[in-house]
């Protein structure tokens, strides 16, 4: 099996596996500690550093669990890069919910103090805005970001699924308050979501070297395959009933693209096994081979799924040129890229 990578995150000079361990998956299960404790140094093991949670995890279960976890490593603070993301942070014993959404000052700084008592940590390398608030000047956003860090409390700061011209207007606000720049997006990228990626990031990439963790590289397990005949029984979609779950399967596998997307599926699987992957792993060694990704957060619900997709690495070297063009004949789905008015010909697709 390859070794780990490990990478610069963006423009900054933290190291950060190319593969990251996110906990969204296994908050609300009755054996989350537990499991938790067991995956977070299987992952460990394998070389990944990153690690990610979000406050609205399981109103605030999974930060804890992967405090409780992280701990459980007895391994010095330096050894991880630990990340938590704030925008939704109601929870139980809250009667008054205006100031608990959103990144307002208040939100952000009160939002990464419970954040940090749930994991039981001083700080995170990493804060997150987990979504754009359009309520709220970035201006205001970049002010308070500028106080979390100056106190220590974060070492960074990051976007998710913000649109690219506010992280532009966040990086030259920041330039202009004496503050800190955001550094990366975590943003949704895989075979069938490419638009931010591949398309509406290209000038951040190229004109900041902006960082990206992403998310969801497979689909929410779609591009396993595991879904094309139905839902199978203890899968995440048989035991996630919420609206937010069920909207990827209806998005992908819904009735008007089922026949449609479980074709391509298929034709992916088979060139899979050329190389010998899974249709996973395949999926994931082209999110990793994309040089604009530098972390890909993967979940799991056991330890042998989780070396599974670790083991994509071994078949990055294995996705030839010709491979890749019969993926694109495939997918048929890449982002349109401007045009070089020079030639009146598009730029250069970010996967060549």
């Amino acid at each position: 099996m390859e070794k780990m990578q490990y990478v610069n995150l963006g423009n900054s000079g933290i190291k950060v596996s190319r593969f990251g361990y996110g906990n969204f998956v296994n908050s609300g299960r009755q054996d989350a500690q537990e499991l938790s404790n067991k995956l977070i140094k299987a992952a460990f093991d394998l070389g990944i550093n990153f690690f990610d949670t979000a406050e609205v995890y399981g109103e605030g279960e999974a930060e804890r669990q992967l405090g409780v976890a992280l701990k459980h490593l007895n391994v010095p603070r330096s050894d991880y890069v630990l990340t938590t993301k704030l925008f939704t942070g109601g929870q139980p014993g809250n009667k008054n919910l205006q100031n608990l959404r959103g990144t307002s000052r208040k939100r952000i700084i009160e939002g990464l103090d419970r954040s940090l008592a749930h994991l039981n940590q001083p700080y995170v390398d990493i804060i997150y805005c987990h979504r754009f608030d359009h309520t709220t000047t970035v201006l205001e956003v970049c002010q308070a970001m500028k106080t979390v860090i100056d106190a220590g409390k974060a070492f960074h700061w990051g976007t998710s699924e913000w649109p690219a011209v506010r992280i532009m207007e966040a990086i030259h606000i920041s330039d202009k308050i004496g503050g800190y720049r955001p550094i990366v997006d975590q943003c949704q990228y895989n075979l069938l979501e490419r638009k931010k990626v591949e398309g509406e990031f290209v000038e951040l990439f190229d004109d900041y070297k902006f960082g990206t963790t992403i998310w969801s590289p497979l689909a929410s397990g779609i591009l396993t395959g595991k879904y094309n005949n139905g839902i199978p029984e203890g899968s995440r979609f048989d035991v996630n009933k919420s609206a937010f779950v069920a909207g990827y399967l209806n998005l992908w596998l819904g009735e008007k693209v089922r026949e449609k997307n479980v074709k391509k599926l298929n034709e992916l699987a088979a060139i899979a096994t050329q190389i010998g992957a899974t249709l996973g792993q395949l999926a994931l060694a082209l999110a990793i081979k994309n040089k604009d990704v530098h972390v890909c957060i993967l979940g799991a619900s056991n330890e042998n799924q989780l070396k599974r997709n670790n083991a994509a690495f071994d078949f990055v070297s294995k996705i030839t040129a010709e491979i890749e063009k019969k993926i694109e004949d495939i997918l048929e789905n890449a982002p349109e890229q401007q045009t070089n008015f020079l030639t009146w010909k598009p730029l250069p697709g970010r996967r060549q």
